[in-house]
């Protein structure tokens, strides 16, 4: 993926970390939820988390993308893009953590 011009928002990385963030949510509450951290649950977290969510996202190009911004004069965009990929991560893994939550539990038999 190649860094925003400077000019605009930087829609690419914006949403491979959303979607990044979304997946390591679910991931790690299905889980967390399937047992202990320990053999095959740790080496799929690692896989998961570290490996594949770590190689998709890419905080490197979050922190070109706020100096590219705030470099061409769009320093208070540069500001909302860091404080909105922030808030909207978060957001996406809590979105990811309930997907997966009431996923198990309709799988489960249990209360949605």
């Amino acid at each position: 993926m190649w860094p925003a011009s400077g000019a605009s928002w930087p829609w690419g990385t914006f949403a491979a970390n959303l979607s990044g963030a979304f997946i390591l949510g679910a991931a790690l509450e299905t889980l967390t939820l399937l047992g202990p951290d320990g053999g095959w649950r740790r080496h799929t977290r690692l896989f998961l988390g570290t490996g594949f969510c770590g190689a998709f996202t890419t905080y490197s190009a979050l922190a070109l993308e706020i100096s590219t911004l705030a470099r061409n004069g769009f320093v208070v965009a540069g500001m909302v893009y860091a404080l909105v990929s922030v808030a909207a991560g978060l957001a996406a893994a809590l979105g990811g953590i309930a997907t997966a939550a009431r996923a198990l539990a309709r799988y489960a038999g249990g209360p949605e």
